[in-house]
């Protein structure tokens, strides 16, 4: 197995380096500089690597030439603070393992998720864009386009999204008195761990308002959980969705709970092909009406 990690973190990618060739990996560290606007250095002792453009803010990774065979099943752990758009290294590269910052203990971390002594269970925080292209201008304060609650391009990995070593299934989404969806009310939703490895999941409830003459998001997260499973193990999650989770804001910035149809969606990700695309649970959902 060959790996590849890169960052902005020299120290901490030397640690995950260290790790993974004690353990007969080989690995190859990149580490890039910021250098001004658009112009990004790579460290000349970091590898052996022959080409390597980032192009702008977003962090756009061309990788032209790896001292492997093109053929070698490559993983990518990368460290940063933000999302980074890869452009094609995403898909030159068998997986990715976003690690952040993670310290000083980062480097065993990594191995120990590698090695399979641990089980990967985080999910993104943040969406990543495809690239800052797809983003409105920084000066336009208005949230269309922004967030994975109201953007409408096709994001490189989206809002919530991330995988595991075994797999899991969602099933069952039931509303408990459903006559009183104005006044809140009770979600459940079973998970099953179908996966050979025990493992955890973060069960995420989203609410889509489908008939709102307000603004509203296009999803809204408004409850996760994190559920622990053996193989084969199932769990029903229980939610409590209040009034106020159902409502949206009017142009004087009030709250408002709004008449109409309603849909809510529990899964592993938010809502999208995308995170189908990238092998993210099925996802299962329900419509109400709020009169």
């Amino acid at each position: 197995m060959k790996i590849l990690t890169a960052g902005s973190n020299g120290m901490i990618g030397s640690a995950v380096v260290c790790q993974l060739t004690n353990g007969g990996h080989e690995a190859l560290r990149l580490v890039w500089h910021a250098a001004g606007p658009g112009e990004i250095r790579r460290d000349p002792d970091a590898g052996r690597i022959e080409a390597v453009g980032l192009e702008g803010f977003d962090g756009v990774v061309q990788l032209a030439t790896v001292p492997w065979p093109m053929r070698a099943r490559i993983l990518l752990v990368l460290t940063g603070g933000s999302p980074i758009a890869l452009g094609e290294i995403a898909d030159m590269v068998e997986a990715i393992l976003f690690v952040w910052y993670p310290g000083q203990e980062g480097g065993r971390a990594v191995a120990s998720l590698l090695f399979g002594d641990a089980v990967p269970s985080g999910k993104l925080t943040i969406t990543f864009p495809r690239a800052s292209s797809d983003l409105p201008p920084f000066e336009d304060y208005n949230m269309a386009g922004r967030t994975y609650r109201y953007a409408t391009r096709e994001p490189l990995f989206p809002f919530g999204f991330g995988l595991s070593y075994t797999t899991f299934k969602y099933l069952d989404l039931k509303i408990k008195s459903p006559g009183a969806t104005a006044t809140g009310f009770r979600a459940s939703v079973t998970l099953k761990n179908t996966g050979a490895v025990t493992a955890n999941e973060v069960v995420q409830l989203y609410i889509s308002a489908l008939e709102s003459r307000l603004s509203a998001p296009l999803n809204q997260l408004i409850g996760f959980r994190r559920v622990r499973l053996k193989a084969g193990q199932s769990k029903t999650i229980q939610f409590t969705v209040t009034p106020e989770m159902l409502m949206a804001f009017d142009e004087n910035g009030r709250q408002k709970l709004e008449s109409g149809r309603f849909r809510l969606t529990a899964g592993g990700c938010s809502p999208s092909a995308r995170g189908l695309a990238l092998d993210a649970p099925q996802p299962v959902s329900l419509e109400f009406q709020i009169p």
